[in-house]
């Protein structure tokens, strides 16, 4: 089966087929998909000169790529993304609050827990290392025709508008039950829990 879709004002035909178990499979998605790891392997290799000598340390990398991600997120959760024990995180987190890369606040659900996000900083440093190492390739898409970089642009546009509306990543809120009531230590489930007033 044939269909039309268009991008950045031009048409294409899009071949889909059904495999032996009847389902459809987009052969443009699927190469898409492909494109875009090989995109991200390239980038990441064109900026690794820059990655490499970054302040921030492999672990609070991770922070900040889960953190961009959930928006915030409890101890317990980035201990259980990254296999690193609570305590272990916590100081992670300690460092990387006193260079003001994130910022810790009280749980809107349950206010003796607390949550970890992003500061403008913290932001601004991912972006930063992201873009020397695009600019790492600015000579590639100098070299691009207007139209090519048109439709890359436009593409680029589509696919983060798609992404910005998945919802992020449920967190799991710890139960306030098993809550510890040690003033400012760590709940069961290894979060931070602050004093209810």
């Amino acid at each position: 089966m044939m269909s039309s879709v268009t991008l950045a004002g031009q048409s294409a035909i899009v071949g889909v087929r059904s495999d032996p178990a009847g389902d459809a499979v987009d052969y443009v998605t699927e190469s898409l998909e492909g494109a875009l790891a090989e995109l991200m392997v390239r980038l990441l290799g064109a900026g690794a000169s820059s990655w490499a000598t970054t302040e921030l340390t492999m672990p609070q990398l991770k922070m900040l790529l889960l953190l961009t991600s959930a928006g915030s997120a409890s101890i317990s959760w980035l201990a259980a993304q990254t296999c690193v024990s609570t305590p272990n995180i916590t100081g992670i987190i300690d460092r990387m609050e006193e260079r003001r890369l994130v910022q810790r606040r009280m749980d809107a659900h349950d206010r003796r827990v607390v949550q970890v996000s992003l500061t403008d900083r913290g932001r601004a440093e991912l972006r930063e290392g992201c873009r020397r190492g695009v600019a790492a390739v600015a000579a590639a898409l100098a070299s691009l025709q207007p139209q090519e970089a048109l439709m890359l642009r436009a593409g680029i546009a589509a696919l983060m508008a798609a992404i910005d509306k998945q919802a992020a990543p449920a967190l799991t809120l710890p139960d306030p039950n098993v809550a510890s009531t040690r003033p400012g230590g760590l709940d069961r489930s290894g979060d931070e829990v602050l004093n209810r007033s």
